[in-house]
C-alpha cells in the first residue's frame, strides 16, 4: 500500500470517528503524494469536511462513470430542470450522453470529470469539469447544475466551494474558467457572487436550433 493510500484510509477512519481536523490533515497529505485518482478521492472528501468543520452547508459529490445507469439518471435530471444551463441539444437523452462523451480537442476521457451532487442520497445536480483546458493551468467548468426543485437552498454554492478543491487537487489548476449565456442574468449574477470575472471573450454556441452568445468568465483559485 502506498503512502497516499495509507493517508486516505486514515482520513476516512478519522472522519467516521468525528475527528474532522485529523481527517483533513491526512487528506491534505494525500493530495501532495497521490496519483490523479487518489488526488480526486482526497479532493472530494476534503471539500466537504472543510465545510463541515466550518459549520457550512455541505453536499456530497460522487464521480459518475459513463455507464447506462448514470446516463439515464442525468437524463432524468435534465428533463426535470427546464431552466438548466443550455446544452447543444434539446433532447435530455442526447444532452446526457454528451455530458459524458464530449471532450475538447486533444483530450482523453481521463481529463473529464462528471460528478453527481447528492443531498440525503438523492441526486440533485451534476458537474462537468475538464482539466488542462484551454491552458495547462486552467480547468473548465462546463456545467454546474442543481435541479429546479432544490435551488435556492445553498447547494450550488456548497458544490462550488468543493469544486475548487477538486480543480486544484485533481486538475492541478490555478484558474477556473466557465461560460454562461449572455442573456442568462441569474447565472451571471450567481457566478459573479462566486468571484468570477468576465474575460471580455465572447463565443457563439449552438443550443438546439438556436445560436447563443456565451460570455466567458474566469477566476483564480490558487495553487
Amino acid at each position: 500500500m502506498s503512502e497516499a493510500e495509507t493517508r486516505l484510509d486514515l482520513a476516512y477512519a478519522y472522519a467516521e470517528m468525528g475527528q474532522v481536523p485529523d481527517a483533513i490533515a491526512e487528506l491534505e497529505e494525500a493530495l501532495a503524494l497521490g496519483d490523479a485518482d487518489q488526488r480526486l478521492s482526497a479532493s472530494l472528501a476534503l471539500g466537504g469536511l472543510r465545510d463541515r468543520l466550518a459549520g457550512r452547508r455541505t453536499v456530497t459529490m460522487r464521480r459518475l462513470l459513463h455507464r447506462t445507469g448514470f446516463v439515464q439518471a442525468i437524463e432524468q435530471l435534465f428533463a426535470q430542470t427546464t431552466d438548466r444551463l443550455r446544452h447543444p441539444a434539446d433532447r435530455p437523452d442526447i444532452a446526457a450522453e454528451s455530458l459524458f462523451s464530449a471532450l475538447p480537442p486533444g483530450h482523453e476521457p481521463a481529463d473529464k470529470l462528471v460528478l453527481g451532487l447528492y443531498d440525503a442520497d438523492a441526486l440533485v445536480g451534476c458537474v462537468d469539469l475538464v482539466r488542462r483546458w484551454p491552458e495547462p493551468h486552467v480547468a473548465t467548468l462546463n456545467l454546474l447544475l442543481v435541479t429546479a426543485g432544490r435551488q435556492r437552498r445553498g447547494l450550488g454554492r456548497a458544490a462550488y466551494r468543493q469544486l475548487e478543491v477538486v480543480a486544484r487537487g485533481w486538475g492541478r489548476a490555478s484558474s477556473l474558467r466557465t461560460g454562461v449565456a449572455e442573456d442568462d442574468a441569474i447565472a451571471r449574477a450567481f457566478l459573479a457572487r462566486l468571484g468570477f470575472a468576465e474575460t471580455g471573450e465572447r463565443q457563439r454556441a449552438q443550443s438546439g436550433a438556436e445560436t447563443v452568445t456565451v460570455v466567458v468568465l474566469e477566476k483564480p483559485i490558487g495553487e
